[in-house]
Formats: C-alpha cells, structure tokens, sequence
C-alpha cells in the first residue's frame, strides 16, 4: 500500500553523502556498493521522479541490466506520479513509455528508459544530466557503455545528479572502477564518490521481526567460528567509517554486531552451504567491501 517515504540506517548515509556535495555545490555523482534489499536502488528512483517532476530541463537516463528491470524501476516514478494530485503534476505530457510519462514539455524535462545490455553507446546524442544505474556488476559491455558514452557526455555542474550502484559479483568492470573510486576520491582525484555498504545496516530487515518469531536465536545457541569471525570484521568496518560510526553504532566505539542479526547470517550461510552457492551468498552479504 502506498506510504510516506520513511529512510532507514542505509539511506540516511546515502542521503548525508548526497547533502555534503549539495552543500559544496558539487555534481552528485556516487557508486554505491550494497548488500541486497537495502532501498538503495528505491531512494535513487524517487530522487530521479523529484528531480523529472519538478526541475525543469531535467534529462534523466535510468538504466539496469536488462529491459524488464529497467521497467521495474520506472514503475516507482510512475508508481509515485499516480499518487500525486494533478495540481502537482506538469499538464503537458508529450511522450508515454509503457504508460510511464517520459516527457513534461512545459519542464523541457524527459526521462530515458535504457538497458546495461543494449548494443549501442548509453545515452550517446543526448546531454544528460541526471541518471540512475542499477545492478552495474551484471551489464555486458559496462566500461563501454559508461565511460565511454556515458560519464564523458556529462560536465560537472551543482544540477548533475548521478548513481551507479550494484551488489558485488566478482572480478570485471565494477570490481575495478570500485577500487579506482576507493583509491582516489580521499586523494582528490576522483569524480565519483564510493560507498559500500554492508547488509547489517539493514537493521529492519535482518532478521525481520516475523523471522525471529519463527526462528528464534537459541538461548544457548554459541555462533560458529565463521559468523565470529565475520561479526568481527563488521565492528572492525563500521568503527572505523565515519557515516556507519555515526548512524549505526550511533558513536558506540564498542559497537557489536547483534546477535539476531549473527544468528541470521549464519543460518542463511548454512543454506547456501547446503545449496553448494557460498559463493554467491558471501558477495551479497559481506561484512566489507573485500
């Protein structure tokens, strides 16, 4: 059912990063590295609908891996312009994608809706200034697409809002651009700005209130060396990162990874054990970004 926005620990990081380039009145351009069902890729769509709705000469690009995921996220933007009282609304709609306003004349705004698995060149012939790009670790063709259609077709300007944002899934272009941004943003010499973050800073989602009914953590449950070792790996990430110390230890420095959350991760690890796809499970539930 519809509902008023309401941010959780991973997304008022990511909305603290965006507000200290607004401030300096830089382009917001992020590379976001994330564990599952966060609301990373929820947050970049409804900042791209404000954006297409109420700025005018908005060109904004949205892109996942494949068609049928790109249509996914623009059925938020659709989904949160169905809501809106038509006096909010731009009266002029020119272009309908699927149903989806692509174009408010009046705003000399457009919305484009694009694949990480097209042949040609992304966004090449336009200027975009905004874009939004999903599940980058799974396009055919990244490094052409964005570095080389993309990013150079946009100049840095306080308008520019721009998210690139995927699960990890091994070696290849997103791995690569990932240690680029790591190495040279705190050098000054990166465009992008990096942020990783971890699965337990969904504190909502893992475990979920209706999990720990049905599986509750034993009162004489000991974690298995592995979850030991991975929770000490989480306290060792969030104790030194600024925004994970602020928001989720909340300046704790003797912050702990809870132990609902450990007895979950170690039964899902158990599963994917069994499932012989460890591999799979660790890249999407870390406890940092190696």
């Amino acid at each position: 059912q519809p509902a008023k926005f309401k941010a959780n620990v991973s997304l008022k990081i990511i909305m603290d990063l965006w507000a200290e380039s607004e401030v300096a009145g830089e382009a917001i351009l992020m590379m976001q590295l994330k564990g599952r069902r966060l609301g990373v890729s929820t947050l970049s769509e409804l900042a791209i609908q404000h954006r297409f709705q109420f700025r005018p000469y908005s060109n904004c690009v949205i892109a996942s891996s494949a068609p049928e995921k790109t249509e996914q996220m623009a059925s938020i933007i659709k989904f949160c312009l169905d809501q809106h009282p038509w006096w909010l609304l731009p009266q002029k709609t020119t272009k309908v994608y699927k149903g989806i306003p692509v174009e408010f004349q009046e705003m000399n705004s457009t919305l484009t809706i694009q694949a990480g698995n097209q042949l040609s060149g992304l966004a090449r012939g336009s200027s975009p200034n905004i874009f939004h790009l999903s599940e980058v670790s799974e396009w055919r063709g990244a490094r052409e697409l964005i570095e080389g259609a993309l990013l150079p077709a946009i100049l840095d300007t306080p308008d520019v809002f721009g998210i690139m944002e995927s699960t990890a899934k091994g070696p290849g272009y997103w791995k690569e651009k990932w240690e680029q941004v790591k190495r040279d943003w705190p050098r000054g010499r990166s465009r992008i700005r990096g942020a990783f973050l971890p699965w337990f800073v969904g504190t909502d989602l893992f475990p979920t209130e209706a999990d720990l009914r049905k599986r509750p953590v034993p009162t004489d449950w000991i974690p298995h060396d592995r979850t030991i070792a991975h929770a000490e790996r989480a306290r060792l990430y969030v104790t030194s990162d600024t925004l994970l110390f602020k928001y989720l230890a909340r300046g704790d420095k003797g912050w702990k990874m809870p132990r609902e959350q450990m007895w979950w991760w170690e039964n899902q690890y158990d599963q994917a054990k069994e499932d012989r796809d460890t591999a799979t499970f660790l890249s999407e539930f870390p406890s940092d970004d190696f």
